[in-house]
């Protein structure tokens, strides 16, 4: 394992409180809506754009507050995405569909390409 700390989403998801999990399940709620709706070009476009921009800040904020610990200096820590089930790199945390670059490929079930020549 990489000496880059990660974070679980998962167990941090569980040390919530209910309030928590409901301040930022909604924050995220509202992201996702207007993530989708600027991709997919739909009106009123500021208002997803809006929804997409103050979701996201009142997300972070919430979690800042609620799991300081996914976060280290101000910055997030890196998402554990093979808890969700994801195929992540354990160096980088590139995916099948976030892959590093065009040359990007798995030489091993958690261990990218680039990251095994960088090593």
């Amino acid at each position: 394992m990489s000496d880059r700390k990660t974070v679980d989403p998962i167990a941090t998801w569980r040390e919530l409180t209910e309030d928590q999990k409901e301040k930022i399940g909604t924050a995220c709620i509202a992201l996702v809506l207007g993530l989708l709706g600027t991709m997919q070009q739909m009106a009123p476009r500021q208002g997803f754009f809006a929804a997409e921009v103050e979701g996201l800040q009142l997300a972070v904020d919430a979690l800042a507050e609620a799991a300081p610990t996914a976060f280290v200096n101000g910055a997030a820590r890196l998402p554990d995405l093979g808890v969700l089930g994801v195929r992540a790199c354990r160096e980088c945390g590139c995916t099948d569909q976030c892959g590093c670059d065009v040359q990007c490929h798995w030489v091993a079930d958690d261990l990218c390409s680039s990251c095994r020549e960088a090593g």
